[in-house]
């Protein structure tokens, strides 16, 4: 797998940063790569980007079962390069490769395929209501929607399975 040094991906390009920090093999102490030390600037940027992409309407706007089918593919993927992803996760972080293999990379693309599943029924949950009037007349629905953007920190201890919940 060829890891991208000194860069950013950021709205579909690699850009290029001066500042890095080393990513060191925990087990073996040696220096694997660079990777970029952000600013806050880039920060701002990112959110820009992805609210700019929650707004255009590609993913929410397109129709329920190709949205379905498109995680379906990205677990596809993932699966096929299982090898990979379980290398770096385990020379990145100290993860062994077996927990990787047998574990992070399959409840990873798991996820995809589940979260794809729910896509195109509906969602919510219907409570009772109560209100001056003829019974069963109202009732109250919660709908689950997303909202925007959402920046997080997440633990290191499963780095591929946290960004795709």
């Amino acid at each position: 797998m060829k890891l991208h040094e000194r860069v950013l991906f950021l709205d579909g390009k690699f850009q290029e940063r001066p500042d890095v920090l080393e990513v060191v093999n925990p087990s073996t102490a040696q220096v694997l790569g660079h990777s970029v030390e952000g600013r806050a600037s880039d920060i701002d940027e990112a959110v820009r980007i992805a609210q700019a992409a929650f707004e255009d309407k590609r993913w929410t706007g397109m129709d329920p079962l190709e949205r379905t089918r498109t995680l379906g593919r990205a677990a596809e993927l993932l699966r096929e390069r299982a090898d990979d992803f379980s290398a770096v996760m385990s020379a990145e972080m100290g993860m062994t490769l077996n927990f990787a293999a047998w574990m992070e990379v399959p409840m990873a693309a798991s996820a995809l395929d589940y979260f794809g599943t729910l896509i195109p029924q509906p969602g919510g949950v219907t409570a009772p209501f109560s209100l001056a009037g003829p019974q069963g007349e109202y009732f109250s629905m919660t709908v689950k929607q997303p909202v925007g953007v959402a920046g997080l920190i997440t633990p290191w201890n499963f780095p591929l399975l946290m960004p795709v919940w």
